[in-house]
């Protein structure tokens, strides 16, 4: 395998995930190359949309590469109720870079009304990949009127991305709150595999 994986299919180079694949796609899709403007060999820098589309297609190709159950796979990326299905289970995929100045990623472009079953979260800082599978169900405080998503037990708070938008909330988790990636492939598998362990 490329894009940063070894031989167990376990992803363990973020750099070479960007040069090798993740370069190739931009270049595919928006017909233009990555590029670091410092100059300086860390992580290149993507535009925002970019981001999600990369991890997207990212996430598809390792559902591919390790025998996972996946539904239209060889689509175009859609930006649907959600990105793909596995085994019946609808999932929505988000990426996000980790924030300049603190140890934050902000998902954008979550709609609590989706009946998606899963959310994978892709985290992406500049040496490292990092991921959390939650469930897709929101959840709605009357009396607060916030909508709220379950992230290892606690309920994180849905942000309007703009004054007045009920459809496009964004996530905001702490670098604490994602796993490294190593384990990234048996939880796909224990999840959406042929013999999946559990179902959220």
């Amino acid at each position: 395998m490329r894009i940063g994986v070894d031989i167990d299919g376990v992803l363990n180079d973020v750099e070479t995930f960007e040069i090798d694949y993740a370069s190739k796609f931009y270049i595919v899709y928006k017909g233009k190359h990555l590029h670091n403007p410092r100059g300086d060999g860390n992580s290149m820098i993507f535009e925002g949309n970019a981001i999600g589309q990369i991890g997207e297609s990212f996430v598809k190709r390792v559902f591919h590469e390790n025998n996972i159950p996946i539904k239209d796979e060889n689509k175009e990326i859609i930006h649907d109720e959600y990105d793909i299905i596995s085994n019946g289970k609808k999932i929505e995929i988000k990426t996000a870079r980790k924030g300049m100045k603190n140890n934050t990623f902000q998902f954008n472009g979550i709609n609590p009304i989706y009946n998606h079953n899963y959310i994978i979260l892709i985290g992406l800082t500049t040496d490292k990949i990092y991921y959390k599978i939650i469930s897709g169900k929101s959840y709605y405080d009357h009396k607060k009127k916030s909508q709220y998503l379950d992230v290892n037990g606690k309920l994180k708070k849905l942000v309007a991305m703009n004054p007045g938008n009920s459809v496009n909330y964004k996530l905001t988790l702490n670098l604490r709150d994602l796993i490294e990636i190593n384990y990234f492939v048996d939880e796909l598998k224990q999840i959406f595999g042929t013999n999946a362990s559990y179902i959220r």
